[in-house]
């Protein structure tokens, strides 16, 4: 029998199957299976060492909740309960904390469920799904939020300061418009009086004449 096109083919999907494991290895992707009937969870060695079991690479899925944050369990049940119903979403999409040798990470899920369907009932089957470590993600945006609120604090201090500035600015130069009017004044109060002395020596010296004449 010439079995050369299944060779090719056999060699073919062995590249492919190496080269979606290298990619999954260059993205710190982790993958996970979980057979709902069996209560049954197997990890990729990926997987495994996201969740912190080391070197074991099967479980069940209470195992994998108990290592949920004590504040992230309640909508991460919510959110299974609602795929393991009859008539669920078939698709999983979590992100959540894990509790990992007393660090805690933050995990993303994202799977599809398979369902069996039976006298026209669906009933989900197993989860096949990724995960991905976004601790650093997560970390690089809360400093970038940390750093956007320091910058607005910054801009609103220095917007203040500047506006504090403009009002002394535009004190100071009331303050110049006043003293330049009180000068003006004085300067024409200074050629009034002078004026005023003129003619009153002028008259001053007529009443000197008349009296000296009287």
């Amino acid at each position: 029998i010439d079995i050369t096109q299944r060779k090719l083919a056999a060699a073919a999907l062995a590249e492919s199957e190496e080269r979606l494991r290298l990619s999954i290895e260059a993205g710190g992707i982790g993958t996970f299976t979980i057979e709902l009937p069996a209560d049954e969870m197997r990890y990729s060695p990926e997987a495994a060492a996201m969740f912190g079991g080391g070197d074991e690479l099967t479980g069940n899925l209470a195992e994998a909740l108990a290592r949920v944050h004590r504040d992230d369990i309640a909508e991460v049940r919510r959110q299974l309960d609602a795929v393991l119903e009859a008539n669920g979403p078939d698709k999983l999409g979590l992100e959540f904390r894990l509790v990992r040798g007393g660090e805690v990470r933050w995990m993303m899920w994202n799977g599809r469920v398979d369902f069996a369907e039976t006298a026209g009932r669906r009933t989900p089957q197993r989860i096949l799904g990724v995960c991905v470590d976004t601790t650093e993600r997560r970390q690089a945006l809360e400093e970038l939020a940390r750093a956007k609120s320091e910058l607005e604090r910054r801009v609103a201090e220095r917007t203040a300061a500047l506006q504090d500035e403009m009002h002394q600015r535009q004190a100071a130069q009331a303050a110049l418009a006043h003293s330049q009017r009180l000068e003006a004044l004085g300067r024409l109060a200074g050629g009034l009086t002078h004026d005023f002395n003129n003619t009153l020596a002028a008259v001053s010296a007529q009443l000197e004449m008349a009296e000296l004449r009287v």
